[in-house]
């Protein structure tokens, strides 16, 4: 979390924890079920900034007593923190005590977070999980942060189906027309994405490009783990069934400067074995090149709103 004066402290649900408290919780202190690398997001309240935040915690625990480091990143902003706490009846109250590394760009601060996760089995599933908007911070500088929620949860190894017949195209294709494929369309409104078949659509990223060509390259962020995608421009097809590799995949797209919307969407066709979908984008207009992280899951997709600067 980050503050310009609050946290910055970045196609996902928001899960009323609420609701997950009524589940039985099978697991006691003893058995650790807290030990292990956790991923989720993070958003802050209320909504002032572009972007979710992606956050990450590695935990060990030994019954009652749990430690460990905090992730928290967007784009090229991050932060690593030292995390201490206490788990008792299904629940995780952390403080993150200090920073281990962190850089965030001028005019903003990372927050030390601290808070109670509800700790959840859903389908064999762990998931941790905020009552709502109710993470708080403290800025080093600035004093205390805006409230937040999170989720995160703990991947499970799992046998990666393989990807359907991979299609790498252009969105038209040698006859200029768009291609066309049976998966949902995002549904466009007053040049915003509202809603991508029954999945949500996110807060999304902004880019300013010069021109009416670009080329995107898109590659995996970090761990390769199966991850495959479909990505659109506004209704129109760029690619599908893109298994995300360590080596960058690049793609034309013509920009229709008429269009009601100019939007680059990202969407999750799996989770791969470590949720949620995460593809780094490039976009490259020619004049210059701008990087941005798109974290799509089963629930929510994320996007890139193009805006096109006249010459």
């Amino acid at each position: 979390m980050i503050r310009p004066i609050l946290f910055l402290a970045t196609c996902l649900l928001f899960i009323i924890p609420a609701r997950a408290q009524k589940n039985k919780n099978p697991y006691t202190p003893a058995q650790n079920p807290l030990a292990g690398h956790w991923r989720g997001w993070l958003q802050q309240e209320p909504i002032v900034l572009s972007h979710d935040f992606y956050f990450e915690m590695d935990l060990k625990q030994d019954g009652e007593k749990v430690w460990g480091s905090s992730y928290i990143y967007v784009d090229e902003n991050y932060a690593e923190m030292r995390l201490t706490g206490t788990f008792k009846n299904g629940v995780l109250t952390f403080k993150e005590v200090e920073f281990v590394k962190e850089y965030i760009r001028v005019g903003f601060e990372w927050c030390l977070k601290y808070g109670d996760l509800v700790y959840t089995l859903r389908d064999s599933v762990a998931f941790l999980e905020s009552r709502g908007v109710t993470l708080g911070g403290d800025a080093p500088y600035s004093g205390k942060c805006n409230p937040a929620r999170a989720q995160l949860r703990k991947p499970e190894k799992k046998v990666i189906a393989p990807p359907p017949p991979r299609i790498d195209s252009t969105h038209k294709d040698s006859t200029g027309k768009p291609v066309v494929i049976n998966s949902p369309k995002p549904t466009i409104k007053n040049g915003k994405v509202t809603k991508v078949g029954d999945r949500e659509a996110k807060y999304g990223h902004q880019v300013t490009i010069r021109g009416t060509k670009i080329k995107i390259s898109v590659m995996d962020n970090q761990q390769v783990d199966g991850d495959t995608i479909t990505m659109y421009y506004n209704e129109e097809l760029v690619f599908q069934h893109l298994a995300l590799k360590k080596h960058t995949k690049t793609f034309k797209v013509d920009i229709d400067p008429d269009a009601e919307a100019q939007v680059l969407l990202l969407y999750a066709e799996n989770l791969g074995e470590i949720p949620p979908n995460t593809a780094k984008v490039t976009v490259d207009d020619g004049y210059s090149t701008q990087t941005v992280l798109l974290e799509s899951d089963l629930d929510r997709c994320d996007m890139i709103y193009l805006k096109v600067k006249k010459e």
